[in-house]
């Protein structure tokens, strides 16, 4: 019987290999969206690096997030998967979780010391993520691990302003309760209220107004 169940074990193992022209972090990313738990336990069971990357760079932690998979997002970090690391385009598991609205990871990644002001390649933080997405949870969930609303991507918007762009007028007690500076200016010169102004958000231009901010004298 045994050597049965020795044989078996090769078996599975073999299986579990990545096949022909896929690497170690494509096999890992491809277990974790398809949700096998059990191809994906039986790779790292096997040596796999557990921060692999897929051609894009993204690691398993990152699909996991991405696909809304809390429990083995959970399982990979006390594995020790690296928060940190990064994909081709910037992005790492934080804001992959803001973007793709995986609420419970937020505090997850925070108590694991992931930066909450990274940013990507086009300067977007996670907080830029939440507000463009219009999730409220999510921005109180960021806000609440040390989120900045000031940080600025690279046209120089703020997530408020792009949270007004989408005429998200929800979020904007959100964003001037959290400690947004309202007088900050993108790129093309305009504050919030400016913003606002363009695109003829009336609602969230008296909002403003109601925290101090206005048309400039």
């Amino acid at each position: 019987m045994t050597r049965y169940v020795v044989l078996l074990s090769v078996l599975l193992a073999v299986a579990a290999l990545p096949v022909s022209g896929q690497t170690e972090g494509q096999a890992l990313v491809e277990a974790v969206t398809k949700g096998d738990l059990a191809q994906l336990d039986m790779l790292l069971g096997l040596g796999t690096d557990i921060d692999s990357t897929n051609k894009d760079g993204h690691t398993a932690l990152m699909a996991a997030v991405s696909t809304g998979r809390y429990d083995v997002a959970a399982m990979l970090l006390d594995r020790g998967a690296d928060p940190h690391r990064t994909s081709k385009t910037g992005n790492d598991a934080l804001r992959y979780a803001a973007l793709f609205g995986c609420l419970d990871c937020v505090p997850l990644l925070g108590r694991r010391g992931v930066d909450p002001n990274g940013q990507d390649m086009d300067g977007w933080s996670a907080l830029s993520y939440a507000a463009s997405k219009g999730h409220p949870d999510m921005v109180r969930a960021l806000l609440a691990i040390g989120a900045d609303p000031n940080v600025q991507n690279v046209d120089g918007d703020t997530p408020l302003h792009l949270a007004i762009a989408q005429r998200y007028s929800h979020l904007v007690p959100l964003f001037l309760d959290g400690g947004m500076d309202i007088r900050i200016k993108n790129k093309q010169g305009r504050d919030v209220y400016e913003y606002a102004r363009i695109r003829q958000a009336v609602e969230i231009m008296a909002m403003i107004e109601g925290a101090g901010g206005g048309p400039e004298r």
